[in-house]
């Protein structure tokens, strides 16, 4: 499941995209949507974020992800840094 988003970078509104990623832990991808560089990975850490996980409806993971990539302003330091952000869901 992929989902579309609208953030404001330095005043204007830029398109990126968030994506569930499954392997040994649970990943939210962000991404530039016209580029699919990979800004930001955040990882389900821990028992209690890998249960919530799996007991949340995928959207809602992808809402999670998105909100924090945006309050941490994780967005912003991978365009400035040009380097791949972490953080938890």
């Amino acid at each position: 499941m992929i989902k579309t988003f609208v953030h404001p970078i330095n005043g204007k509104n830029q398109d990126f995209c968030v994506t569930l990623a499954d392997g040994e832990a649970t990943r939210a991808i962000v991404s530039a949507a016209e580029s699919s560089e990979t800004l930001v990975i955040l990882e389900a850490g821990g028992a209690l974020s890998a249960i919530k996980v799996r007991f949340e409806s995928p959207e809602e993971v992808l809402d999670d992800a998105i909100r924090k990539a945006k309050d941490s302003g994780l967005i912003e330091r991978a365009i400035a840094l040009g380097e791949i952000q972490t953080g938890h869901l």
